[in-house]
């Protein structure tokens, strides 16, 4: 087993034949991008997953060209601040420096692994050119959204979630929100198109400006009111969308079953939820524990970081970027070979 290397994720796309219906479509119409038939047919059908108001769901073509999306058309003034988690995955930073502000960090929370709202409020209150706040979602768990609505409210600054791997734990909390709501549809997430993004927010004015931003800010009368980017989904990237939609029920189901197996033998070290499901095998262990699976491992499977810590002064993002590591983890893997690697270091695991 030690000459078999497990890599830390292989995607799981829904397959050709499935697709076949989709492309034929694309084929007949002759529309590629630019908002085609099937980008427009697949918002329709994701406002319905979510039970989101019509108009309320903007495609885009990654979750980070989202996020910078919703940052230009909240039109906040340039060079402006924007709050987001010292530990976290780089993309949340590349958006806001793509998006013209300025980064400014804070530490996250011991218990939900997010931003800590009251570090963020200190901020707010003393840095007058903060305009707006990133809230991360760690690894697909549900920040409390409803805390975040009366800061933004309180406050009178912007309030963006960035739940990238939030695809179907934002739909089983069935939480509606006018604050947007960024989810990245990449080959990595449990609901993988290849590269893809969704803005969410029950403002469906706010979603219409965000389409006109995504076509380089575009209006319906070839007018160009707002400053946009390319940012646009292709058809062919909905219509993997639309074939994984069709499939979605079942594939939930496998990724629910893979879950069970690996949390029967990880416990309590796993962050595994009954009420959602992940891409994302998380352990949180101790840094001597981690060295020593390191060792253990002889590189027969990864087991890394997968945030990054962005800046080392916050002692709990700085604690976690120690002991938060991710495992292999995906759709198809032998767990029998998880399962023998694992064993020579099952003891640590469970302490």
């Amino acid at each position: 087993m030690r000459d078999q290397h497990i890599p830390l994720f292989i995607p799981d796309i829904v397959s050709y034949d499935k697709l076949v219906p989709y492309l034929k479509q694309i084929d007949e119409n002759r529309w590629y991008s630019n908002r085609g038939p099937l980008v427009c047919s697949f918002e329709k059908r994701m406002e319905e997953h979510f039970d989101y108001p019509q108009g309320g769901i903007a495609t885009c073509a990654s979750g980070t060209l989202g996020i910078i999306s919703t940052l230009l058309a909240l039109e906040l003034p340039r060079g402006s601040k924007c709050v987001m988690p010292a530990w976290t995955f780089v993309g949340t930073m590349a958006a806001i420096n793509a998006a013209g502000l300025e980064p400014v960090f804070a530490d996250v929370n011991l218990a939900s692994w997010a931003l800590d709202i009251n570090e963020v409020k200190k901020l707010v209150e003393r840095d007058k050119k903060i305009s707006a706040v990133i809230v991360v979602c760690p690894f697909g768990k549900m920040v409390d959204i409803a805390s975040w609505e009366e800061l933004a409210n309180s406050y009178g600054i912007s309030v963006i979630i960035d739940g990238a791997a939030c695809f179907d734990s934002f739909k089983q909390t069935g939480k509606k929100t006018t604050l947007p709501f960024i989810i990245s549809l990449h080959a990595t997430k449990v609901f993988g198109i290849g590269e893809g993004g969704l803005v969410l927010s029950e403002n469906t004015d706010f979603i219409d400006k965000v389409k006109k931003i995504t076509n380089f800010g575009i209006d319906e009368n070839r007018n160009v009111p707002v400053v946009g980017v390319n940012a646009k989904m292709s058809e062919y990237h909905a219509a993997v969308g639309h074939a994984m939609l069709d499939e979605w029920p079942q594939h939930r189901q496998c990724w629910k079953k893979l879950i069970k197996s690996y949390h029967s033998y990880l416990g309590s070290v796993s962050q595994f939820s009954d009420g959602y499901v992940t891409s994302n095998c998380i352990l949180k262990l101790d840094e001597k524990t981690i060295k020593n699976i390191k060792q253990e491992l002889q590189g027969a499977m990864e087991c890394r970081n997968i945030w990054q810590l962005l800046d080392d002064k916050f002692e709990n993002s700085f604690k976690f970027s120690q002991t938060v590591v991710s495992i292999p983890f995906y759709l198809g893997i032998d767990t029998l070979v998880v399962n023998k690697i694992l064993g020579c270091f099952r003891e640590d695991v469970r302490k």
